[in-house]
């Protein structure tokens, strides 16, 4: 987070509006963070994991074809999984219960979302 304050520092010496969770004093880091996993973690990794598995199973049909032994093929155990959950549910626990908090409803008016429910953003 200290990158992206220091860019909303600059920002605010040089007179211009800071970018979006750039502002020390009114980013939420749970929040933030949550969402962060959410919207860009969890799709990379996701996509990752596929790509892994669409490459294997290349490897493995060709290895198949080959007379290769099916106990020898290659799977994608996606080891980030577990953490990135572990890490999540960290951040989950930081972030405020309620919907209805004075930082939900500035977040709601400068139009961010909020991730006090507990499912995706409800703003």
């Amino acid at each position: 987070m200290e990158e992206f304050f220091k860019q909303g520092d600059k920002e605010t010496a040089l007179g211009i509006p800071n970018s979006p969770l750039c502002n020390r004093q009114e980013t939420l880091i749970p929040e933030s963070q949550v969402g962060f996993i959410d919207f860009i973690i969890l799709p990379s990794m996701n996509l990752l994991g596929d790509m892994f598995d669409a490459l294997l199973q290349v490897q493995n049909e060709e290895a198949a074809s080959g007379g290769g032994n099916p106990g020898e093929f290659r799977k994608v155990t996606r080891p980030w999984d577990k953490p990135l959950s572990e890490n999540r549910k960290r951040w989950k626990a930081l972030v405020k219960p309620s919907g209805s908090c004075a930082e939900c409803l500035v977040a709601r008016d400068r139009g961010r979302f909020c991730v006090h429910s507990p499912t995706s953003p409800t703003f």
